[in-house]
């Protein structure tokens, strides 16, 4: 259970990591920057990182998008309850936004220009862009008011450094209402 904002060239996430409706003693990276392209993912954190993986093996600059009736080779089956399923988001260097889940990449669904939140903290987020909040702001008061979201946050802005590693702050759930 995650948040991803995106809004104005910059993405944003938790590092909350739960399985279920427990919390796991570690945190994890939603997002990640690769050629230039943001990208960002909700659900299973494991399918996120085969996506990074496969994006990492060909330029994502020429990839294009492909029926939607293909399928990558990254898909993870679960016998205990069938395809787990992942929301992936995909931000060109001239901020075309991008929205795919695990069974449609690479083909997408695009926005030229606006924003977008991803995940259970989704609503909070959603909230909190409509009222002016930055992308770190929403990804923050998702932390503060969903259980699901948490820990800290990272983000990352386009332009700049093409393969930048994202900017991290971590914090305790206390600190968030006061």
């Amino acid at each position: 259970m995650s948040v991803v904002v995106y809004k104005d060239g910059v993405l944003a996430c938790d590092l909350q990591a739960t399985i279920g409706d427990l919390l796991q003693p570690t945190q994890v990276l939603k997002i990640a920057k690769i050629n230039g392209h943001l990208f960002g993912g909700v659900g299973d954190p494991f399918q996120f990182e085969d996506l990074l993986r496969w994006v990492r093996q060909r330029n994502a600059a020429d990839m294009e998008p492909v029926a939607t009736d293909s399928r990558p080779d990254f898909i993870i089956k679960d016998e205990a309850d069938g395809e787990k399923t992942s929301d992936f988001l995909w931000i060109t260097p001239d901020g075309e936004i991008r929205l795919t889940d695990h069974n449609q990449f690479p083909a997408y669904f695009s926005a030229k220009h606006g924003s977008i939140v991803l995940g259970s903290g989704r609503e909070v987020a959603a909230g909190a862009l409509h009222m002016n909040a930055s992308p770190v702001e929403a990804a923050v008061a998702a932390c503060a008011l969903n259980a699901y979201c948490g820990v800290g946050v990272a983000t990352l802005k386009l332009g700049g450094d093409p393969n930048a590693e994202p900017e991290v702050t971590l914090f305790r759930p206390l600190e968030l209402m006061d």
